[in-house]
């Protein structure tokens, strides 16, 4: 995450950075065969015109990144190769399904100012920790957005899951973040609304009632009563 956040800051032109945590890397060695390292790891693309850009722009991220902390950089140089490293994150959630099977998956959905994120996703490990649940950490970091990945039994390890949920929204909202950086509000998250945008939240209920006077679209949802 502090990778993430030192790539963004230098202005370069990323495409794509994700962030794939430890316990998500351990799951996709089991689940794939692949014997990646079992640390945080922090995936790169760029929007480069030509291979000597990439070049520059690979080589000022491994001198960033090493900054704060990284211990080993790879470079994709064929299609091959880099479909290969991304399949550690496309894959991410499909390896903690084969490795907690049968239990019910909750994926939570916050965001936050990208000098914040470092320090929230250390607060969404321990805090899973705390819980005693297991899981992992997945994330758009590029963009302040990261998902957690609960693997939950019912019952009251899965009530756990939602109390781990609602706290992660609310140090989200405590450090000017939003409670759903994708995923949207829906019904399950109308009740940060009013906390979240404040009077802001009346002329959402007017700009609705204006172009959905009959409440047709999606009733119920988003704006709490």
């Amino acid at each position: 995450a502090e990778g993430a956040f030192a790539l963004m800051g230098a202005g370069l032109p990323v495409a794509r950075l994700e962030l794939v945590d430890e316990r998500a890397v351990a799951a996709v060695n089991r689940h794939l065969g692949r014997s990646y390292p079992e640390r945080p790891l922090l995936l790169v693309e760029f929007h480069s015109s030509t291979p000597e850009a990439v070049q520059a722009e690979s080589a000022f991220a491994e001198e960033l990144l090493r900054e704060a902390g990284a211990t080993g950089f790879d470079a994709a140089r064929t299609p091959e190769e880099r479909t290969a490293q991304w399949e550690a994150r496309h894959q991410a959630y499909w390896a903690l399904v084969h490795t907690f099977p049968g239990r019910h998956y909750m994926i939570t959905d916050t965001a936050v100012p990208l000098s914040e994120m470092p320090g929230m996703v250390r607060y969404a490990q321990e805090l899973m920790d705390e819980l005693g649940l297991e899981g992992n950490i997945l994330g758009h970091v590029g963009d302040g957005n990261f998902h957690t990945i609960v693997a939950a039994r019912p019952g009251d390890e899965y009530a756990r899951a939602e109390a781990f949920s609602a706290r992660l929204v609310e140090r989200a909202l405590e450090l000017g973040g939003t409670a759903t950086g994708e995923h949207g509000v829906g019904l399950r998250k109308r009740k940060y609304m009013a906390r979240e945008h404040g009077p802001a939240l009346g002329w959402m209920r007017r700009i609705k009632a204006a172009l959905d006077p009959e409440n047709l679209l999606n009733p119920g949802k988003v704006l709490p009563e």
